[in-house]
């Protein structure tokens, strides 16, 4: 993910031992990306329709709201105003 200044001094404040962040240093994500797209894609290959998003930033905020027990809602939500969540999404 490319930062503007903006994010780049947002990040800046994130605790350095923010485990999200830990995490997201740990996994090679985009090595799942074509796995997740060939999947998302297949799903979604009989109609038209709004462009669906990324396979890869939806895997992740699956993960956000299954680690952090919320709910559809409440993770788009957090999606809106966690710097942390941001970030690990690539947001």
């Amino acid at each position: 993910m490319q930062m503007s200044f903006g994010t780049l001094e947002l990040a800046e404040r994130l605790n350095r031992d923010n485990v999200l962040l830990k995490i997201d240093g740990l996994i090679e994500w985009e090595d799942l990306r074509p796995k997740l797209t060939g999947l998302y894609k297949l799903e979604l290959s009989h109609g038209g329709g709004q462009e669906p998003f990324d396979g890869l930033l939806m895997f992740k905020a699956i993960l956000l709201g299954q680690w952090h027990s919320l709910s559809d809602a409440a993770l788009e939500q957090a999606l809106c105003v966690r710097i942390d969540f941001l970030q690990f999404c690539g947001l």
